[in-house]
C-alpha cells in the first residue's frame, strides 16, 4: 500500500483494514460495489446487529473513498441515497458484451430447446440454492431447463444436482 498511487478494490466489510490504512496513508481508494450491505446479512443469515454493524462499517469506507464504482443503476441510485455525493459514484455496468456474447457467436457448448441461464458466481447470495429447487417444484415450465455457468463454493451442489437431474 505505501509504494502504490491508488487502490481499487472491491467494497466488504473486510476491506475495513485496508481502506483505514490507505486513509492513514492519504492513498485515494475506490470501491466496487456489487450489492448493498444487508445483503450479505440475508446471505449468510446474520442476526440484524451483525448486519447493521457490517452497514455502518462499510459505509465508513464509502463516505471515506474517492470514488465509488456500482455495477447497476440501482446501486448507483442507492449509494446516492446514503449520502454518497453524485460527483463519487459511477456506474460501470458488469455485464457481458453483446458484440461478442450473442447467439450467433461460434464458440461454447450448445444446448437444444429453451433453457434459463444463470451465468456467475456460484455463491450463496447468487440464489443458487433457490434456482435448483425452483427447477423441480411442479410450477417450473415444462419443457425448459436451467443451464448453469460459473464456479465457486456452490460448485459441489450444482455437479450433484446435475447428476441427479441433467
Amino acid at each position: 500500500l505505501p509504494a502504490t498511487d491508488i487502490a481499487y478494490v472491491r467494497a466488504h466489510p473486510a476491506a475495513l483494514i485496508f481502506a483505514l490504512g490507505a486513509r492513514l496513508l492519504r492513498k485515494p481508494v475506490v470501491h466496487e460495489v456489487n450489492g448493498r450491505t444487508a445483503d450479505i446479512g440475508v446471505s449468510y443469515g446474520l442476526p440484524a446487529s451483525a448486519t447493521r454493524l457490517l452497514t455502518m462499517l462499510q459505509h465508513a469506507q464509502y463516505r471515506w473513498a474517492a470514488g465509488l464504482v456500482a455495477v447497476t443503476p440501482g446501486l448507483a441510485d442507492w449509494l446516492r441515497e446514503i449520502g454518497i455525493p453524485a460527483d463519487r459514484t459511477h456506474m460501470v455496468p458488469n455485464g457481458a458484451d453483446g458484440k461478442l456474447f450473442h447467439p450467433q457467436a461460434e464458440g461454447g457448448p450448445e444446448f437444444a430447446g429453451a433453457f434459463a441461464l444463470f451465468f456467475g458466481g456460484l455463491v450463496s447470495w447468487h440464489g443458487i440454492d433457490t434456482m435448483l429447487t425452483a427447477v423441480r417444484d411442479p410450477a417450473w415450465p415444462g419443457g425448459i431447463r436451467l443451464v448453469i455457468a460459473g464456479d465457486g463454493p456452490g460448485r459441489d451442489v450444482v455437479e450433484e444436482a446435475a447428476r441427479q437431474d441433467s
